[in-house]
């Protein structure tokens, strides 16, 4: 069987490439004013590290086919992973912020084609069962998200330097090298070359497929910008609001995360038994009435209670809404999913870029501008089912 625990066991070092990436993205968010003291500059300016990581990590996703053409994945994937390690131990001893924000675009272009090839590879798996596959794979993220935050704080609350964090990624990516060294298999994947012919002449055919694969590539943007404001963003949101600590924060992080994780256990459950665009109608609503809550709390209490519900409805949203775009057409599935990591790489940049410009006029709005988001992907996953089903009657 192609299903059992042996296949899944082997993608380990898959899943945790997601892990990884998390703990670049989310480890930095409740300490963007230490940094700040660090460089001498505001914080808010500083949410603009996370674009330095999306727009190299956009970049890497583009140009990974250049070098799956080229060269065997796994050796693609142990390469950069041992230059990831380096750049690791260079962010630990910088001390210019122009020189903080290269490495970081650096590493962002590295975790980019680590992060296509780990789902090419996990969508060329012989498990049948995709979803299930990408509900594990992405539920490594929050669990990235988990563990980092509160070692930041806790060093940071101690009196030690927050730079002390790069030992612990350092270890992790040398972690990365041993475990795809030894648990993967070489397995053949398709010629990247032969995919772009087959795409440009045969995939994007059939109109109804098309107009799906869109709704799914923006139902993708418009969800990563308010994920990204409570993760990356609400932390100093509510630190500069006098409301919450640096321990705090990183305790409002890692339980939202951990009701993300959670959330996607428990729904894994049910996903093929509903169809997968309803559930996600009901996680948007639970996911909208909790956020428009939260950015009205003034109690750590009422935080904490809050995110975590924010949490349970964000949880699947990610591998159903990435598992349907990558999964559309049966073919170029590498690339469909390359394609709709785009889309999450856009919708990071947008959200960074939006924080860091509207908290300079109002701290507030930066915030809101989740809700805003949310009720866009509300209105985009409507649509999406009113499609369904017209072309369903239209079909019979």
């Amino acid at each position: 069987m192609n299903d059992n625990i042996k296949n899944y066991f082997k993608e380990i070092p898959n899943y945790l490439s997601f892990f990884v990436f998390s703990s670049f993205m989310i480890s930095l968010s409740p300490i963007l004013i230490e940094i700040g003291k660090t460089f001498s500059i505001d914080p808010r300016d500083l949410s603009l590290i996370f674009a330095s990581i999306t727009v190299g990590g956009i970049a890497g996703r583009l140009t990974s086919f250049f070098y799956r053409a080229r060269f065997n994945n796994l050796h693609i994937i142990i390469t950069a992973y041992s230059l990831l390690s380096i750049l690791v131990i260079i962010l630990s001893q910088i001390r210019t912020l122009a020189l903080f924000f290269i490495i970081y675009f650096l590493s962002g272009y590295l975790l980019g084609i680590i992060l296509v090839i780990a789902m090419e590879d996990l969508l060329e798996s012989p498990i049948t069962n995709k979803g299930m596959l990408i509900n594990i794979a992405t539920s490594f993220f929050p669990l990235g998200s988990i563990v980092f935050p509160p070692l930041v704080s806790i060093l940071v609350k101690n009196g030690y330097d927050w730079k002390y964090l790069y030992y612990a990624l350092f270890s992790m990516t040398v972690l990365m090298i041993i475990l795809y060294s030894t648990l993967k298999r070489y397995r053949k994947h398709p010629s990247p070359v032969k995919e772009q012919r087959l795409i440009l002449k045969g995939i994007f055919t059939d109109r109804r497929n098309n107009i799906i694969f869109i709704i799914m590539f923006f139902c993708l943007m418009l969800y990563v910008v308010p994920e990204f404001i409570l993760s990356n963003w609400s932390p100093t949101f509510y630190r500069m609001e006098s409301i919450i600590g640096v321990q705090s924060a990183s305790y409002m992080l890692s339980i939202f995360w951990t009701a993300i994780i959670i959330g996607r256990i428990l729904f894994s459950f049910i996903t093929g038994r509903i169809k997968s665009r309803y559930i996600m109608l009901i996680l948007v609503l639970i996911s909208l009435v909790s956020t428009v809550l939260l950015i009205f709390s003034k109690s750590s209490q009422s935080i904490y209670l809050l995110i975590g519900l924010a949490g349970l409805g964000y949880s699947a949203l990610y591998p159903l809404i990435l598992s349907a775009g990558s999964t559309v057409y049966k073919k170029g599935r590498g690339t469909m999913a390359t394609l709709m990591l785009l889309s999450s790489g856009i919708g990071v940049s947008l959200a960074s870029y939006l924080t860091r410009t509207i908290s300079k006029y109002n701290m507030f709005l930066s915030m809101f501008m989740a809700v805003i988001f949310i009720t866009m992907l509300l209105v985009l996953i409507i649509i999406l089912i009113f499609y369904m089903k017209i072309n369903k009657k239209a079909d019979t």
